[in-house]
């Protein structure tokens, strides 16, 4: 078994970066996952560890919010979105005066009838994962594969926006895997709970649009909506591509 994909998300909701190597912190998220978010009520303040996820602009809600990819340069602030449907912009997270470009951009892309993105928030502490611990997503190669398999339809990662991906499993381990324990190298993460999914992974990442039923699909094979861990870092370490994992209690 080893880590086959890391990704991180410095922007809930607002595209994705794939890393080779984090550092993972005892009690913390990945460095910068989720550290920001787009929230739908101007009057919202910074003073917040964690907000839920109802009172962001999420995938959810804006369907082509799901094809943002970005670029993010952790040194400058420096961030580069784009989009299929849009030219690139390129602002700077550290920089206040360049937030309103940033809703501008992204509520060119809202066009259901939901509260429109109007401010960026910043985690003070954790990011604002959907849980309300800080939480590392844990997904499953060869889950994903077999749900592809049944669907017949090629079922994209992007879709489930997890940290980590990890290959040579079987199929569904994940459902035996609640309160144990996984070591990669010195890091230890325990598995808390499964990730209970949402109609964001119905959502084509590359073009915004609905092309598959994943929730029908999901309950269909499995008569649940499960897919992928939520985790905490119980030991700080480096991960990185091709890593031995190990589960035990």
């Amino acid at each position: 078994m080893f880590i086959e994909n890391i990704f991180r998300y410095p922007i809930k909701s607002v595209g994705s970066e794939e890393l080779k190597k984090t550092f993972l912190k005892k009690g913390s998220t990945v460095p910068w996952d989720r550290t920001w978010g787009i929230c739908i009520n101007k009057s919202q303040s910074d003073n917040h560890d964690w907000i839920p996820p109802k009172f962001f602009a999420r995938c959810y809600n804006f369907k082509l919010f799901s094809a943002i990819s970005n670029v993010f340069d952790e040194a400058t602030g420096k961030m580069i979105l784009k989009h299929p449907l849009l030219k690139d912009l390129e602002f700077n997270l550290f920089h206040d005066k360049d937030f309103n470009n940033l809703m501008i951009w992204l509520q060119n892309l809202s066009k259901e009838n939901f509260p429109q993105p109007k401010n960026l928030l910043l985690s003070k502490k954790n990011g604002f994962t959907d849980t309300n611990y800080p939480s590392i997503s844990l997904n499953f190669t060869s889950s994903l594969n077999d749900l592809s398999g049944f669907s017949g339809f090629e079922i994209s990662k992007g879709r489930f926006r997890g940290n980590i991906w990890i290959n040579g499993t079987n199929p569904w381990i994940e459902s035996e895997l609640i309160g144990k324990k996984i070591k990669v190298g010195k890091v230890v993460l325990e598995v808390i709970e499964p990730i209970l999914r949402c109609r964001t992974t119905e959502f084509s990442e590359e073009s915004g649009f609905k092309d598959v039923d994943t929730l029908k699909i999901l309950y269909k094979l499995n008569s649940n909506l499960n897919f992928g861990l939520y985790c905490k870092v119980l030991k700080d370490g480096i991960i990185s591509i091709n890593d031995n994992v190990e589960f035990f209690k």
